[in-house]
């Protein structure tokens, strides 16, 4: 009983936005230009954490996923992850952001894209929770906040055990929820590289 309380407790404090919002956080105090102004910080906190995490609590009153328990909450927040991230990215190309931050949207839309496409569509299970936890280590270290990675790869851990003993997942499926984030990722590191050279070039 013991573990399976603990285990939902490292569940709920690890949700992707919580995950999301603490990766901000770091990045804020970690990197502070990273955002260029208090309202680029403010409205990536809305976006990527609050509006996704507002499918919990809104799951009782929208009729389709009213009745359908844990899987329609988890269909749900999925929706709410990539409405959210899709307005992060449409703001990031409005407004005059930087590099980083709207590297970091697009890397989140895409992860969300994946997992949306393999769990509706491919109905292939692949764990959020392991995603945004892959996210929140991947992001310090790539932005040189390396103090952040150890404590990040221990939350990834607790996400493993707490979904294994809760039998959420399998251990493929966690894996594959970080693969969705770390391929994301990649490409947008390479993206960003070309994008200082081009730079670079011009000046």
């Amino acid at each position: 009983m013991r573990k399976n309380r603990f285990a939902q407790v490292i569940r709920k404090v690890t949700l992707a936005p919580v995950l999301a919002c603490i990766t901000l956080f770091v990045i804020h105090f970690g990197r502070a230009e990273v955002f260029q102004s208090v309202f680029h910080f403010i409205y990536s906190i809305l976006f990527l954490t609050i509006f996704p995490i507002m499918a919990y609590p809104l799951q009782k009153y929208i009729p389709k996923y009213r009745d359908q328990g844990r899987e329609g909450q988890r269909q749900l927040a999925m929706l709410f992850a990539f409405l959210g991230y899709l307005c992060e990215c449409a703001v990031n190309m409005v407004l005059p952001v930087s590099n980083e931050l709207r590297l970091i949207g697009w890397t989140y839309l895409f992860s969300s894209i994946i997992l949306l496409a393999m769990n509706l569509l491919c109905h292939i299970k692949l764990s959020g929770h392991a995603a945004g936890a892959c996210a929140a280590v991947l992001f310090p270290v790539w932005l040189g906040i390396y103090w952040a990675a150890i404590p990040a790869v221990i939350v990834l851990a607790f996400v493993y055990l707490a979904s294994v003993q809760m039998r959420r997942h399998s251990f493929l499926q966690l894996l594959g929820g970080n693969i969705s984030s770390y391929f994301d990722y990649c490409p947008h590191l390479h993206f960003e590289w070309l994008i200082l050279r081009i730079d670079e070039l011009r000046a």
